[in-house]
């Protein structure tokens, strides 16, 4: 549980409706719990695969971080459902993220960064979970924070852009 610092259940993935090959060789839907776990297998290994450098334990960070409840883990549904397309992009070039940061991360009122020495202007957009545009601004050294105040309290994705690439992150408001 999460008192003992383990997360119980850790992901949960969909056995429902799942495609499955049957013992005629058609290709059918079945449904089952005992599909959900080789499906979600399946997918994080496509997901190492497109990543091989990561480490196990850094690959079950994306997934965990992925999920659709990380921000407020439960009993039972534990991180959620993953999605191993924002965990892919969650795999961060460390160079990329020794330089560029932001913080208090949940955040009340005020975001801050630190920017790369070598970017002028880096475009923030932050996305609701839904995907529409919150907020978009530039940073740069001159202008290294942005107020977020009027943000209602969840969980929204932040993607800092440049010249030198993108990426996405998870940002918390309180």
């Amino acid at each position: 549980t999460a008192q003992s610092g383990y997360q119980k259940p850790d992901l949960v993935a969909r056995g429902g409706l799942a495609y499955v090959v049957d013992q005629s060789d058609n290709i059918v839907q079945n449904n089952g719990t005992s599909l959900s776990s080789p499906i979600l297998c399946g997918g994080i290994a496509s997901l190492w695969q497109a990543i091989p450098n990561a480490t196990p334990n850094e690959v079950m960070n994306y997934v965990r971080q992925s999920g659709s409840q990380y921000g407020t883990p439960d009993n039972f549904l534990g991180y959620g459902i993953p999605d191993l397309a924002l965990a892919r992009t969650l795999n961060l070039d460390e160079e990329h993220e020794e330089r560029f940061s932001f913080y208090p991360n949940p955040v009340k009122d005020v975001l801050h960064f630190n920017l790369p020495q070598n970017n002028n202007d880096i475009q923030i957009t932050i996305y609701n979970q839904l995907g529409k545009v919150v907020l978009q601004t530039l940073v740069n050294p001159q202008t290294r924070v942005i107020p977020v105040s009027r943000l209602l309290t969840g969980l929204y994705l932040l993607r800092s852009s440049s010249v030198s690439g993108s990426k996405t992150f998870k940002l918390l408001k309180q």
